[in-house]
């Protein structure tokens, strides 16, 4: 429900909705093991993605201190989660924190090395970088 709402720009409905799911998940984190091992995903990657895609709503309601939160949240349950790693440093360039958007742009294309949006929007910080530098 949280993900139609978010295709939908119902950024509100669509955190409560990623807020009902977080609660409930959260204190299961890996209960799954009656899950078939290659067709549901676990606890703990539905907990990383629910934590992401509500992150992208703040993100989107500019409200980056809960963006840049839950995106830490996202990656502190599923580290190989590049979406996030890729999210949060976007959200750090754009309030000028430089190095660390660097570093998780960085850790989005160690983990998915064509990752062609962590690529450009690495390109656009060491443009904006340097242009902060020589002024």
């Amino acid at each position: 429900i949280g993900n139609s709402l978010l295709k939908q720009r119902k950024f509100a409905e669509a955190i409560s909705e990623y807020n009902k799911v977080i609660n409930i998940l959260a204190t299961r984190k890996n209960d799954n093991s009656s899950a078939e091992p290659d067709s549901t995903p676990s606890n703990v990657e539905i907990l990383s993605a629910a934590y992401n895609n509500r992150g992208q709503c703040n993100y989107l309601l500019v409200n980056f201190p809960d963006a840049i939160e839950d995106y830490t949240s996202s990656v502190s349950f599923q580290p190989t989660n590049h979406t996030a790693y890729f999210n949060r440093g976007l959200v750090k360039y754009r309030l000028n924190n430089f190095e660390d958007a660097r570093t998780d742009l960085h850790r989005a294309l160690k983990l998915k090395p064509d990752f062609t949006e962590a690529k450009e929007c690495l390109q656009s910080l060491e443009y904006a970088a340097s242009e902060k530098a020589s002024s």
